[in-house]
């Protein structure tokens, strides 16, 4: 499966980006609030709801990128040394990996 999550043409302020951060959370708070609610009352969680769950989830991966490929922009070094040792601290904290999603830079 191939997972396309574009850098969006913006240039937004770090103020921006968090003001869009906390919206987007908000957002998915509220559709894993609903989830777990449904969960709790014994009902099946229907394919809407986690499809709204989903579409919220990549709401706040795709500010994520913004944030990234804005501190990539500004302190590429930086950025780059955090990003490689994100995988690294993992992996030091004993985390088991079942999957490795890639990004590519295009």
């Amino acid at each position: 499966m191939n997972i396309l999550i574009p850098i969006l043409k913006k240039d937004e302020t770090w103020k921006q980006h968090k003001k869009k951060l906390v919206e987007e959370y908000a957002e998915l708070h509220n559709e894993l609030t609903r989830t777990q609610f449904l969960e709790k009352d014994g009902a099946v969680v229907d394919e809407e709801q986690i499809g709204k769950v989903v579409e919220e989830a990549m709401d706040v991966i795709q500010v994520a990128v913004g944030i990234i490929y804005k501190a990539l922009e500004t302190h590429r070094e930086i950025a780059i040394k955090k990003i490689q040792g994100h995988f690294v601290k993992l992996f030091d904290r004993g985390w088991k990996f079942i999957k490795i999603l890639r990004m590519e830079e295009d």
